[in-house]
């Protein structure tokens, strides 16, 4: 088993892949790059194992057509077919079907197909003298998933990434809590060994990363308060105010949309806890 470090060392919009060469070849994650993925096509592969349904692991999975595609039962459907992913990330509703053509122009077309086996929490994926755990991670998406290695005690943690950004939650189907609870899952595993779908493996600190990755959720929630204690403002007053992204990435369109979504979550945490009021649209903090 190794990693296969993405291009630009598997930083958005690439992913670094796991090869698992066992007695079934492997692939978790199919966006590494064209050119890193095709000489696995050549050797041949039998499995592609999806952490989870975002475009950025999955690009490339067209090169793995005759591969058995494996993914968590929540995230299967929007990996199995264009409704399925539409739905994902609310493309299909009025006004929004044109950031689907957003995203492919950013991060290229992706190739929808069946899901042979869907797997759940706790699932053994056996590939003869390597076995892989299924730790099922909800809150980036409903399905999202790492894999553990027990005798190595190394955990592929996909987007659970201890990245400086921070979390990332910006479908509709993400969830914040979910999400705390996810990385604190993650903490309590203690692997010797953390390795991320973007940036390098992790080896030192593993905690405490975890811990301050963990604590930006919160950040930005005092941050919008901070804003609101100024002036009150609606949602749309608030996206592109440097409250997620400090400059709104290109197509900025598409992620107005994921910064929108990610804020209106946490307005929704803040209603629920007291701390923000919103009347006709406008937000105030309390």
């Amino acid at each position: 088993m190794y990693l296969l470090t993405g291009e630009n060392f598997g930083n958005f919009p690439y992913a670094n892949s796991l090869v698992i060469e066992g007695s079934k070849r492997a692939v978790v994650d199919a966006g590494a790059g064209v050119g890193r993925l095709k000489p696995l096509v050549e050797r041949g592969i039998d499995v592609l194992i999806f952490t989870h349904f975002h475009p950025d692991h999955g690009r490339e999975a067209y090169l793995f057509q005759d591969a058995q595609w494996w993914a968590h039962e929540a995230d299967a459907p929007a990996i199995s077919n264009v409704d399925g992913y539409k739905r994902f990330r609310h493309y299909h509703k009025p006004g929004k079907e044109y950031l689907l053509h957003l995203e492919q122009s950013r991060l290229g077309v992706y190739p929808y197909g069946p899901v042979a086996v869907q797997f759940r929490d706790g699932d053994w994926l056996d590939f003869g003298s390597i076995r892989l755990q299924v730790i099922h991670t909800p809150g980036h998406t409903p399905g999202h998933c790492c894999l553990y290695e027990p005798e190595t005690e190394i955990l592929f943690s996909a987007d659970i990434d201890a990245s400086s950004f921070g979390p990332w939650y910006g479908d509709p189907v993400g969830d914040i809590d979910d999400f705390i609870a996810s990385i604190q899952r993650v903490i309590d595993l203690n692997p010797k060994m953390l390795v991320p779908s973007h940036g390098l493996p992790i080896t030192e600190g593993i905690r405490q990363k975890l811990e301050d990755y963990c604590s930006i959720i919160f950040q930005r929630e005092e941050k919008i308060l901070q804003f609101l204690r100024k002036k009150p403002g609606s949602l749309e007053t608030l996206v592109g105010s440097g409250l997620i992204y400090r400059k709104i990435p290109e197509p900025e369109d598409l992620f107005r949309h994921f910064e929108a979504t990610i804020l209106e979550k946490h307005l929704r945490r803040l209603q629920s806890r007291g701390k923000v009021t919103v009347a006709n649209g406008i937000y105030a903090a309390c």
